[in-house]
């Protein structure tokens, strides 16, 4: 019988400073809770941090990322609900930066809440946990503030039920909070003028509301928005206005290469793309296709992931042919082909895999995969995915499509080691396969 592999190496912590993914980091993050499950029953250390600015184990990826059930089975089995989070670089990049301001500290339940592909019910599940209530006394204020903001400026069921929770629980700075939010800070009886509102403050205020008219009666009056707010488009991404992003590039002349130097340099495209994360600009197609029309870069990964591979792989909640077919015409890609191609033939379900492989709309696109790609290298990989009963390859079909693929395009395709693996490992069905479309007919070459 075979032996599987050693699951110690996949689950070893980053060092400090270092950044380190590991697989159960990458399952909590895509909502993977069989995957999760099956790595935690092997041994996976389930408060392992990633080593980034935001060092987040598997359950702060979970809450980040919107998945309540993978978060669910992390906590039941035994990751810590009431961690705080530091931020290393509190003024750095991403949305959540934005978000915690300066203190940079968050937890499970703002990291829920703030998370692009908010889950209600995962909110509603840490808010009823047993010791629910610690949160009122880890929580900071910036999470309080940014509370009581998104009660105006999204859907305020679940954020009026938190800040509610915040403030029986006794978050210590809510009366002031509450009272400085509001302009009531003053007693009703102090007759001091309220100070009048800038400029800034009127344009900021537009775009928290989503409200497009308001900023063009505001341009109407005079008044020059790139200059009075240069990064109008990221507090559009931070508010969850992203409704405004294509207005405020065509109407108001805002510079889709802006950066913002808080940020390392970001443009408005790169916010978007980390805001958005797992699946960026994906959920609104006529936003990602007007960047593009507009100078984006249709291949931008920040994660790695193009935008093209990140729909195909929520290709079954999201079957658009016609888009996909619209994205490849614009030159959209798989990105790094080595990457790519192992990926398609060793994580997709049968259904995704025989589409993207067989289909001729992805035909350019592929081509491109397999003479840019060792495809020994991708064959020998198939090959080490077993079946968790028999040990036997699981993929048997897929190496013999690679080859035929090979075979009938001339791609360039190492036969030698192939041949040597499968011989070593006692594959002798393939060893002849290899042989086969080789074309030697000696079984003896090898």
């Amino acid at each position: 019988m075979l032996k599987t592999e050693p699951v110690s190496t996949p689950f070893k912590r980053a060092r400090p400073g270092q950044r380190h993914y590991n697989y159960l980091h990458m399952a909590a993050a895509h909502g993977l809770t069989r995957v999760a499950k099956a790595l935690l029953d092997k041994g996976a250390d389930i408060s392992s941090p990633n080593g980034d600015v935001f060092d987040l184990d598997a359950a702060g990826f979970a809450a980040f990322y919107g998945h309540a059930d993978t978060l669910k089975l992390l906590l039941d089995s035994g990751a810590t609900p009431y961690k705080r989070y530091t931020n290393s670089n509190p003024a750095g990049d991403y949305g959540l930066a934005y978000f915690a301001g300066a203190s940079g500290s968050y937890t499970l339940l703002s990291l829920a809440v703030i998370s692009q592909n908010r889950s209600e019910k995962m909110i509603a599940y840490l808010l009823d946990l047993p010791e629910s209530r610690q949160y009122a006394k880890i929580e900071k204020d910036p999470f309080y503030i940014n509370l009581m903001m998104m009660t105006e400026v999204g859907p305020p069921t679940i954020f009026n039920k938190t800040l509610v929770k915040m403030r029986e629980w006794g978050f210590k700075n809510s009366e002031a909070l509450d009272r400085k939010y509001k302009n009531e800070i003053q007693s009703p009886k102090d007759e001091t003028p309220v100070e009048k509102k800038t400029t800034k403050d009127l344009i900021l205020e537009a775009l928290k509301q989503g409200d497009l008219e308001k900023l063009k009666e505001i341009k109407n009056r005079g008044v020059n928005i790139p200059e009075n707010c240069p990064n109008a488009a990221f507090y559009a991404v931070s508010f969850d206005q992203e409704n405004l992003i294509l207005p405020l590039i065509d109407d108001f002349e805002i510079d889709i290469n802006r950066t913002d130097k808080n940020s390392r340099n970001q443009t408005i495209v790169n916010r978007l793309a980390k805001f958005y994360q797992p699946r960026p600009f994906i959920t609104n197609k006529e936003l990602f296709m007007g960047l593009v029309d507009r100078g984006m870069d249709i291949n931008i990964a920040p994660e790695g992931i193009t935008p093209l591979t990140d729909i195909i792989d929520d290709f079954d909640r999201d079957p658009d042919l016609a888009f996909i077919k619209a994205m490849i015409d614009r030159g959209a890609d798989f990105g790094d082909p080595a990457f790519a191609l192992k990926r398609i033939y060793t994580l997709y379900d049968h259904g995704t895999y025989t589409l993207v492989v067989n289909d001729p709309l992805f035909q350019p696109v592929m081509e491109k995969l397999y003479r840019n790609s060792d495809l020994a290298d991708v064959a020998i990989d198939l090959l080490k995915k077993r079946d968790p009963i028999t040990y036997e390859p699981k993929y048997p079909e897929r190496v013999e499509k690679l080859m035929e693929i090979a075979y009938w395009n001339s791609y360039a395709f190492d036969h030698s080691k192939l041949a040597d693996y499968a011989k070593q490992k006692g594959y002798e069905d393939f060893h002849r396969v290899v042989i086969f479309y080789k074309g030697s007919g000696n079984q003896d070459a090898y």
